[in-house]
């Protein structure tokens, strides 16, 4: 399994405190062992998500796909057997007899996100924002559009259907640099196994619509140009197509024949050289 670790439910060693960014998971901070990090042990975010909400699947696809990648993110990552009695409470979606539940984490990185940031900056209105808002999504626009990977990431969002690349699902590691959290959310955001997803779809790309406000009208052109060749990394079969068939292969009792097509149908379709070519409008 690509950069996703198996732990065994040894290698929780115990509960730190709650995580309040976490809206569709139950999110908490614990010292976790992972398998190819420090064996004594380290800090970690421990996600548990609604079994009905994929977003464990989410997780696991998302962060395998942006590892090959090469997007910054969190170095470990691991799926485990909780043992519910080691929590303070359970969640409310819980039932009061379920001893275990599978849960995702990674190492925990000592960095705050930028919703703390923008908060300090903004203004008392968000919408419509007042100028002191506009001021402070225009500080961490032209901080993004500083990061190498800014553009990459944008259109990894598009090419996993990511709805929720939000600002408190980026670190700010320093000045204009970022790594990438939580990919819950991934094509579109519903339980996409229930009904099917359509391929051609296009959702709210938060990420993108948040590095644009740097580009002005006569410049946005050039911006598509910018995601259209950093969507080109995704086509080369020998890295993320590979990813995806080792995905495929691991989640295959979670998935389902249905849902092993409709992912794949999904993200093979997205990285065609023609898609892409429509998608950000640029000329053959």
């Amino acid at each position: 399994m690509p950069s996703i670790q198996v732990g065994d439910e040894s290698a929780y060693l115990g509960w730190r405190g709650d995580v309040e960014e976490g809206i569709l998971a139950d999110t908490h901070l614990a010292d976790f062992v992972f398998p190819d990090g420090d064996k004594k042990g380290q800090r970690a975010v421990v996600k548990v998500y609604p079994e009905s909400s994929l977003g464990i699947i989410n997780e696991i696809i998302g962060y395998a796909l942006a590892r090959s990648l090469a997007i910054p993110q969190p170095e470990h990552a691991a799926v485990f057997m909780l043992q519910t009695d080691r929590l303070p409470k359970k969640p409310t979606w819980m039932k009061d007899d379920e001893a275990e539940w599978i849960a995702f984490c990674t190492s925990w990185i000592p960095k705050k996100t930028c919703k703390p940031w923008f908060n300090n900056m903004r203004g008392a209105q968000e919408n419509p924002p007042d100028k002191k808002t506009r001021k402070a999504w225009a500080k961490i626009s032209a901080e993004l559009n500083q990061w190498l990977h800014a553009t990459r990431t944008c259109a990894f969002d598009h090419w996993v259907g990511n709805s929720d690349r939000n600002i408190g699902n980026l670190i700010r590691m320093g000045k204009g640099s970022f790594s990438v959290i939580d990919h819950g959310q991934l094509l579109g955001g519903e339980p996409w196994l229930q009904g099917g997803v359509n391929i051609n779809s296009v959702w709210d790309n938060k990420l993108k619509r948040l590095v644009a406000q740097k580009w002005n009208a006569k410049t946005k052109g050039a911006l598509d140009s910018h995601l259209y060749q950093s969507s080109l990394d995704f086509t080369d079969g020998t890295t993320t197509f590979e990813v995806i068939d080792r995905l495929i292969s691991f989640l295959d009792e979670d998935l389902g024949e249905n849902g092993k097509q409709q992912l794949k149908d999904f993200l093979h379709h997205r990285a065609k050289v023609d898609y892409l070519k429509a998608h950000y409008r640029i000329l053959a």
